[in-house]
C-alpha cells in the first residue's frame, strides 16, 4: 500500500482520504462509471477512496467508511443497526466497514483490487465487511468462493435523502451484504494461488 501523497506517475494501490491528491479524481471516476452502468448522478461518496493505478491511468476504485463514525448509508435498508444483525454479538461497530461506490474500467481491473482492498482493511483494524450488492456483483463474489450473507433487500423506498439519481441501479437488485474480511480474503488469495 502506497501513501495518497504520491506524485509523478502513479502505480498501484493508494488510499485517499477527502483533501488528499487525486481524491476528487478517485470520485469523478466512480461517478462517470455509475453514469454509464446505471445511468446515475451520484453526488456524495465515501470519505475514504482505496485506488488502483496502472502506468498512471486509474484501473479500479471502492469507498470506505467505518460503522463508528456513525450511521452506515446502508443502514438506511435495516430494521435496526448493523451490528444487531450479525452473528457476533462480540463484534463492535469499530470493527466493521462499509464498502461502497466499485466500480472499474473492467472485470480484470476488478478482482486484483479487491484482494487488495481486503488486505487493507484488515491493516486498518476491520474484521467485518457490509454493502450493497447488485446482482452482478453477488455472482462475481460467489464465482470467486467469497462467501457472504445477506441481511436484506436494498430497497429505493428506504432512502432517506434520496439526494442522488440512481438511475437503473435499483432494477440490479441490490441486497445489504456481510461478510468476515479474513475469510473473504483466503478465498480471493487461493483464486490467485490457482490462477499462478
Amino acid at each position: 500500500m502506497t501513501n495518497a501523497a504520491f506524485a509523478g506517475a502513479r502505480e498501484g494501490l493508494y488510499v485517499l482520504r477527502e483533501g488528499d491528491a487525486w481524491y476528487e479524481t478517485a470520485c469523478q471516476f466512480t461517478k462517470d462509471r455509475f453514469q454509464q452502468c446505471f445511468g446515475c448522478e451520484l453526488t456524495q461518496f465515501y470519505p475514504i477512496i482505496i485506488t488502483s493505478w496502472l502506468k498512471g491511468e486509474l484501473q479500479a476504485v471502492v469507498g470506505v467508511r467505518s460503522a463508528v463514525d456513525g450511521p452506515l448509508f446502508l443502514e438506511q435498508y435495516l430494521n435496526s443497526p448493523v451490528e444487531m444483525l450479525l452473528g457476533d454479538s462480540s463484534l463492535e461497530r469499530s470493527q466493521i466497514v462499509e464498502i461502497g461506490g466499485f466500480a472499474a474500467i473492467d472485470k480484470m481491473a476488478a478482482i486484483p483490487l479487491m484482494e487488495k482492498t481486503a488486505n487493507v482493511l484488515l491493516e486498518m483494524g476491520f474484521a467485518q465487511a457490509v454493502c450493497t450488492a447488485n446482482k452482478p456483483i453477488r455472482r462475481c463474489l460467489s464465482s470467486i468462493n467469497v462467501p457472504f450473507e445477506q441481511l436484506a433487500v436494498a430497497d429505493v423506498k428506504m432512502i432517506q435523502d434520496p439526494a442522488d439519481n440512481w438511475g437503473s441501479y435499483y432494477a440490479t437488485a441490490p441486497f445489504v451484504l456481510a461478510g468476515d474480511i479474513q475469510t473473504g480474503a483466503g478465498a480471493i488469495d487461493r483464486l490467485f494461488q490457482l490462477a499462478a
